[in-house]
């Protein structure tokens, strides 16, 4: 009876070395994956926080070109204005992505 404790504790024994080595191996192997993944989130935040810096320089940027026309159009002499206007209607309606008077639209055959 002594003799079959021992057998058993020495097959638990190696069992169990097996099956820590098994993990072990395991583990070694799925490391490299986790720091792969944890490269490509850095790469990924960085790239977030670029694109958001290029976002907000646009934005100013277009603030800045938006007051500097104001600054322009307040310098001129109010003649100046009218034409400007004038001219600014007639370019929207000739331009080649204007749509025709609605009742036109509505009214003419269209292409097939």
């Amino acid at each position: 009876m002594h003799l079959k404790k021992s057998y058993t504790f020495e097959k638990e024994y190696f069992f169990y070395m097996k099956f820590s080595k098994r993990i072990i191996i395991l583990f070694v192997c799925l490391l490299p994956l986790f720091a792969t993944v944890k490269a490509q989130e850095s790469t990924s935040k960085k790239q977030k926080q670029i694109e958001k810096k290029k976002e907000k320089n646009d934005q100013e940027a277009l603030i800045k070109y938006q007051k500097a026309l104001k600054a322009h159009n307040k310098d001129q002499t109010k003649d100046t204005r009218k034409r400007m206007k004038q001219s600014r209607k007639e370019s929207n309606k000739v331009s080649p992505g204007h749509k025709d008077f609605f009742l036109k639209r509505w009214f003419t055959g269209r292409k097939k």
